[in-house]
């Protein structure tokens, strides 16, 4: 039993070496990689909290019956630019936020866009048109919409993957899978030998008992501190599958890079008190 422990613990040290130097040898970014990522920042109200308070809101003399604040971002994480001969005769990408824009508000950042052709119309769809997206790129939208966004898209350019950062994050890459399973085992075999070893140790024959006795590791303190070393691999390879892959981390990191350097701009109060009726 003890050989079969040391033997799961060292295979499971060996493959977390050999993936760890696999992932900084594997690059973590295609060529062409274009991200998208929508944060709601705010609810204002839901239809039975404008019941039972009696207001509304209205902006620019229309009633928004789900207004939401969102942060639209568009950004460029792959390896290389996207150039303008990449796209498929001349047709833009075009991103769906699949709700209703009541107005850009102030908040919106820009970084390395002066080569991009990025426009909003009045679809309620981002346009990319033919253009050059440099490396780190970073475009935000800040938009007050009426309901829950939801992104479509269609893809032009050949060769460029388009990401849905919410997506990638939560779609665990296979080396993340496999390190749940492990865990999983290592916590079964840990209980299934240790805990129910002791739960059964006391029924066994004096012979039996005598023999496991001689069969432990000396000092018996290892015998004692094993089990927590094992948890402890056990947790930390769980922890690691349960982490974003690279990838999705990766290219946060390139957005957020951007955006620190792009310039700020102040937030605009959303409502204002002339914008709140209360109703009759």
């Amino acid at each position: 039993m003890l050989e079969v422990i040391i033997s799961l613990v060292g295979g499971a040290i060996v493959a977390i070496v050999i993936e760890r130097l696999y992932q900084r040898w594997r690059a973590d970014a295609d060529d062409f990689e274009l991200w998208l990522n929508v944060n709601i920042l705010t609810l204002m109200a839901e239809e039975g909290d404008r019941f039972e308070t009696g207001m509304r809101y209205v902006v620019d003399g229309a009633e928004v019956e789900r207004p939401h604040v969102i942060d639209v971002d568009l950004w460029n994480a792959g390896a290389k630019d996207i150039r303008p001969d990449m796209f498929s005769a001349g047709a833009p990408i075009e991103v769906a936020l699949g709700v209703h824009v009541i107005k850009e508000l102030k908040g919106g950042r820009d970084h390395n866009t002066d080569s991009a052709a990025i426009a909003l119309g009045l679809d309620n769809t981002v346009r990319i048109a033919p253009s050059l997206l440099k490396r780190g790129m970073v475009k935000r939208y800040r938009l007050l919409v009426d309901g829950t966004p939801e992104l479509t898209w269609t893809n032009q350019v050949a060769d460029l993957q388009i990401r849905d950062l919410d997506q990638e994050w939560e779609t665990p890459t296979l080396d993340r899978r496999i390190a749940r399973i492990a865990a999983r085992v290592i916590f079964i075999l840990l209980g299934v030998i240790f805990f129910g070893g002791m739960l059964v140790l006391p029924f066994l024959p004096d012979g039996v008992r005598l023999a496991i006795g001689d069969a432990l590791p000396q000092p018996l303190g290892l015998f004692v501190l094993l089990p927590g070393a094992v948890l402890a691999l056990g947790m930390g390879i769980f922890m690691y599958g349960a982490n974003a892959s690279r990838r999705p981390r990766r290219a946060v990191k390139v957005r957020n890079r951007g955006l620190a350097k792009s310039p700020k701009t102040s937030s605009e109060m959303l409502i204002r008190p002339r914008d709140v009726e209360y109703l009759d």
